[in-house]
């Protein structure tokens, strides 16, 4: 449940990013090709970083199924089980 409560805050939070980049389009659009070097440069920085968070979200959200399927001890744990091993030391996986 609390995970929720912050994937609503996060989801306004960017609807407002989103708002004010919309309302101001026009004068975002003008300070961006002013600076645009260091702006490209910000820009591939950020869009690197939101790569690399979203993967290992990923793997996380994996591992936490692996630990959810193990905690109850069901079957077809070889789907979890592959990609594990890349993500926790070998004496864990």
């Amino acid at each position: 449940m609390k995970r929720l409560k912050i994937m609503k805050v996060y989801f306004v939070f960017w609807l407002f990013i989103y708002l004010l980049i919309s309302l101001n389009f026009e004068m975002v659009k003008i300070y961006f090709m002013s600076t645009l070097t260091f702006n490209i440069a910000v820009l591939t920085l950020f869009a690197v970083g939101t790569i690399i968070i979203l993967t290992s979200a990923f793997q996380l959200i994996n591992l936490a199924g692996t630990f959810g399927i193990l905690a109850y001890k069901k079957d077809n744990l070889e789907f979890y089980l592959k990609g594990m091993e890349k993500i926790m030391p070998a004496n864990i996986a």
